[in-house]
This record gives C-alpha cells, sequence and structure tokens, in this order.
C-alpha cells in the first residue's frame, strides 16, 4: 500500500509539497523470481529472487519559475 498527500499552490506561487510513502504496511513480497534451477531444462543451477522494498518515507518541494 502506497500514499501520497500534496499542497499544490495557487498558479502565481509556483510552489507544491508532498509527502510520500511506499510499503506502509512493511509487508515482505517478492518483487520479482526467475526459476533456473534444472539444468536438464536449459536452467543455469540456481533461482533468482528479488525482494521488494521496505517501508519508505519522503517529501517533495517543488518551486516552479
Amino acid at each position: 500500500m502506497n500514499a501520497r498527500l500534496a499542497l499544490l499552490g495557487n498558479s502565481s506561487h509556483h510552489f507544491s509539497a508532498a509527502l510520500w510513502a511506499k510499503n506502509l504496511t512493511n509487508r515482505q513480497y517478492l518483487a520479482y523470481g526467475l526459476a533456473q534451477r534444472n539444468p536438464e531444462d536449459g536452467g543455469l543451477g540456481f533461482d533468482y529472487v528479488l525482494v521488494g522494498a521496505p517501508r519508505m518515507f519522503g517529501a517533495e518541494v517543488t518551486f516552479r519559475y
């Protein structure tokens, strides 16, 4: 679950600010997996798995001119 909250200034101020969060529940998940275990089937003898990113928070400030 991801979230983003933004405050946009009016057109004359050209300003915006935002807070965001990714993986709010801090759940562990597999982002990508590739089964290459069996060499007889053309595999390389191993499996490849990419674990998803942990909970992250951030802020953004934008000035436009």
